[in-house]
């Protein structure tokens, strides 16, 4: 269920091309925003497998193994000033539902339904495309650029692109001002 409250957060709305969209990294946190930007984490090992099963779950009987899958490839809330931005997430990372209940637990349709992959699993990075979202810092206006918040990883600033020293800084641009409800329409361009 989309809570449009949350900060940073997309609406439904998106229009981008699949191939534009990377499903191979996990976030280092269990509680992300869809619609944080993030960055890679650097030491991924090459010859690791993106499925690897080595973390066993909670409250397990004596003598009984269940594992875990977990993916060592990993992103990070991108930030200000560290590698640049790989792409803007488009589900939420959660263990437990508004209830309180692990989603390890609920049948699997629960978290695909409401956009949530656990922590540990690949999240669908975006790297190409048009979205609906908030969290940004500034008065965006169509043609406005945008780069990572200093003051909050994974967010974005709004700037005059023409006052970026470094293009590679830019991570987008607004198509629209934000509405009443705080969304604005951004075409994410970080091929």
């Amino acid at each position: 269920m989309y809570d449009l409250d949350q900060k940073p957060n997309l609406k439904p709305f998106r229009d981008y091309d699949e191939h534009d969209v990377v499903n191979l990294f996990a976030h280092v946190d269990g509680d992300v925003n869809r619609g944080t930007f993030v960055s890679l984490v650097a030491g991924a090992n090459p010859d690791a497998h993106p499925n690897e099963y080595v973390e066993s779950l909670q409250n397990v009987p004596a003598k009984a193994v269940s594992l875990r899958a977990t993916n060592p490839w990993k992103v990070e809330n991108a930030a200000d000033g560290g590698s640049r931005a790989f792409g803007v997430t488009l589900y939420d990372v959660r263990e437990t539902n508004k209830y309180g209940d692990k989603y390890i637990y609920q049948p699997r349709y629960e978290s695909s339904e409401q956009q949530i992959v656990m922590s540990g699993e690949s999240v669908p990075v975006l790297r190409q495309g048009i979205l609906e979202l908030n969290g940004f810092d500034g008065t965006p206006d169509a043609g406005s650029g945008a780069v990572i918040d200093p003051a909050n990883d994974g967010q974005l600033l709004v700037v005059d692109p023409a006052t970026v020293t470094n293009p590679r800084d830019l991570v987008g641009t607004f198509l629209t001002q934000a509405g009443a409800d705080g969304y604005a329409l951004f075409s994410v361009e970080l091929r």
